[in-house]
């Protein structure tokens, strides 16, 4: 049709030692440094590109309610912390 097709990738690398009890992958956090080699495609070879996705220590994180899980779930209250009653 022509029309451009807006779509996205998560990039995962091995987790970061502080969360592999939870997984034994993480999405790839890019710092300014390397946002900054990511998308300059003229001046940035792919390896170094792919060099800059490493693991990231110090994530802060906290349960979320089971019903995350769900696509139907859309509230608010989905990114506060979940205590099970």
């Amino acid at each position: 049709s022509g029309e451009p097709l807006h779509s996205y990738t998560i990039l995962t690398v091995d987790a970061a030692p502080d969360l592999e009890w939870l997984h034994d992958r993480m999405p790839a956090v890019l710092d300014a440094e390397g946002v900054e080699r990511w998308l300059d495609t003229q001046n940035t070879p792919p390896r170094a590109a792919l060099a800059a996705c490493r693991p990231r220590v110090g994530l802060k994180w906290h349960p979320v309610h089971p019903r995350m899980s769900s696509l139907q779930f859309d509230n608010p209250s989905a990114s506060k912390p979940y205590t099970p009653a």
